[in-house]
């Protein structure tokens, strides 16, 4: 998975149904709900909506195809629209503003539905032409600034970045297909130094380039799927400002202990084949040894030796062994008094051995990944429902008192090669659910 500590909330999936374009012969607009949707001669809509004071979110489809509703990917929160938008129409285009003192506005070329936004008055961002789909491509450019930088957009194998300014590189953020490429942070958001942010909403497989080759754009890979282009333009204007709207969309998430930040050790060399394997009596040896030589040791990262059934990486099973831990609580209990915080890890190959792990939990037919056996769909709600509940009842549940401050779950980010006609439990392809 994705080596990175997070805490995986799962939320049942939603499958609405979907809105379908207006089918205008003639350039116009309509208002459907809090949004305004703008066609062209071909055909072709684009729906604006906002989202609160600060964000626009702009969708694009063709002549008979359908809008993404709003749950159709679990990556924003539900907001109240604000609105309606004050629409000022001239001549070619359609000038857009939220109402009340907001310093974003947009202005809309019927002609080829390319958006200029501008934020007090000055313009930041300005689309180049109409959307383009180019083969199984779909890429929405810019007109570049030789000024302008970017940073965020997460970061590629194993945490590696080739500087935090984007500008003048092209890159994609997605899952590998091989097991050397692991623990990517996919975060398809991006900050510009003029003010704004930009999140595009797609599991697809992504592309950016910010001034390579004088391109400003980015695009996703539907390879022969039902994509669309979805992106948020989010307002600043300050780095801090736009952060700030971009988690009022997708959620705030809460913060870790102040340890986590710390200085961490794992026993991670320290598996079944050591000459000295981790347990309880070795951690409290290892931590008295660094503190005493100065290294203020915050943070403490289990890694397999937790696990019950052997300890080992791929047979085990998320339980605490009583044999290296016999009283999970007092070892918790020392945590604390010591001012440590851990990480448990989960292994994907694992769950296969788990109590009441289900064969239909794997993706179907699953060929070219590792662990195939143990290779769970993630968009499967009784997956995910048995996932969570199997940690909290064997460490999590506040109630057992035992440690567990965050989860290291591992492999999950290894699952890239599987063939993309491959059909997961939302109906969705895995072209689609890649990134998912």
């Amino acid at each position: 998975m994705r080596n990175f500590y997070r805490v995986w909330f799962p939320r049942a999936l939603t499958l609405a149904g979907v809105l379908a374009a207006p089918a205008h012969a003639d350039p116009g607009y309509v208002r459907s709900g809090s949004s305004v949707i703008v066609s062209d001669a071909a055909g072709a809509s684009l729906r604006i909506t906002p989202y609160g004071p600060h964000a626009i979110r702009l969708q694009t489809v063709r002549k008979s195809e359908a809008y993404f509703p709003d749950n159709y990917y679990e990556m924003v929160e539900a907001l109240p629209h604000d609105g309606p938008l004050q629409i000022n129409e001239q001549g070619a285009t359609l000038t857009m503003q939220l109402p009340g003192a907001t310093p974003l506005r947009l202005i809309v070329d019927k002609q080829t539905l390319a958006v200029t936004y501008l934020m007090a008055g000055t313009p930041v961002l300005a689309e180049q032409g109409g959307l383009q789909w180019r083969d199984s491509g779909i890429v929405r450019s810019f007109a570049p600034d030789p000024s302008e930088h970017f940073t965020a957009l997460g970061h590629g194998y194993y945490g590696r970045a080739q500087s935090i300014d984007l500008r003048g590189q092209e890159l994609g953020h997605n899952y590998g297909s091989e097991q050397i490429q692991q623990a990517p942070l996919l975060v398809p958001f991006y900050i510009s130094s003029k003010g704004y942010g930009v999140f595009l909403n797609s599991t697809f497989k992504n592309r950016f380039s910010f001034g390579a080759g004088g391109r400003y754009e980015f695009g996703i890979d539907t390879q022969g799927y039902a994509g669309r282009m979805d992106y948020y333009f989010i307002a600043g204007p300050t780095p801090r400002e736009v952060l700030a709207h971009y988690v009022e969309l997708t959620g705030k998430p809460r913060l870790p202990p102040k340890a986590m930040f710390g200085l961490a050790l794992s026993d991670k060399s320290h598996d079944h084949d050591a000459a000295t394997p981790s347990d309880e009596a070795w951690w409290k040896q290892k931590v008295g040894e660094h503190r005493a030589a100065g290294f203020p040791i915050d943070h403490i990262v289990n890694d397999n030796r937790w696990r019950a059934g052997g300890g080992k990486r791929c047979e085990s099973y998320p339980e605490w062994d009583h044999g290296r831990y016999p009283q999970p609580a007092e070892y918790a209990q020392w945590l604390k008094q010591n001012g440590l915080v851990t990480t448990i890890d989960v292994n994907r190959c694992i769950l296969q051995y788990s109590e009441g792990w289900k064969p239909e939990f794997n993706v179907p037919g699953v060929s070219g990944i590792d662990f195939a056996t143990s290779a769970p769909d993630q968009t499967n709600p009784a997956f995910r429902k048995w996932f969570w509940d199997i940690l909290y009842r064997k460490s999590l549940d506040p109630k057992l008192h035992y440690p567990g401050d965050a989860l290291w779950i591992d492999e999950f980010d290894e699952m890239g090669g599987a063939p993309a006609d491959t059909m997961l439990a939302n109906g969705r392809s895995f072209a689609e659910m890649r990134n998912y």
